[in-house]
């Protein structure tokens, strides 16, 4: 298997953009590769995964659904369902860690212990969860579960 090349790439958007509704899921950020490759396979050769994300109530409450609106709440699933790998308050993965969760768990470990006190802390935990958010950042560890292949010649 080839590994594929990998971007990270911040988005900044002035807020009338995401009070008109803008809002980067995975699938739009899919959507907008493609766009860009127009002749690529979007089942075998495009992925596409939001790392970090502005909060779900901020995005939704731009776009004019307020605290008192009947339909926020499920905006606001909508934005979190979107991009998964982005929210770490999500529910259906058990998986769930974001880039942002991991640093943090690394800031309050290292902020609370000089050296591992005993074998009995999350250490080995903390450091699995900072190796795979890594790896994912670095494109070792795949964002879908497509098996990268070598274009053909």
């Amino acid at each position: 298997m080839t590994k594929p090349y990998s971007w990270i790439v911040r988005f900044d958007v002035a807020p009338e953009w995401v009070a008109d509704g803008f809002n980067l899921t995975d699938e739009r950020a899919l959507e907008m590769l493609a766009e860009t490759l127009p002749y690529a396979n979007m089942s075998y050769e495009l992925a596409a995964r939001v790392l970090a994300a502005p909060s779900a109530l901020r995005i939704v409450r731009e776009q004019g659904y307020t605290k008192a609106h009947p339909q926020a709440g499920k905006e606001v699933a909508g934005v979190l369902d979107g991009a998964p790998y982005a929210y770490d308050d999500m529910k259906k993965r058990s998986d769930a860690v974001t880039l942002d969760k991991a640093i943090s768990d690394a800031i309050t470990l290292l902020d609370s212990v000089a050296f591992v006190r005993d074998e009995n802390d999350n250490t080995a935990d903390v450091l699995s969860r900072l190796r795979g958010v890594r790896d994912m950042v670095r494109g070792d560890a795949p964002i879908s579960e497509i098996e990268w292949q070598p274009t053909p010649a």
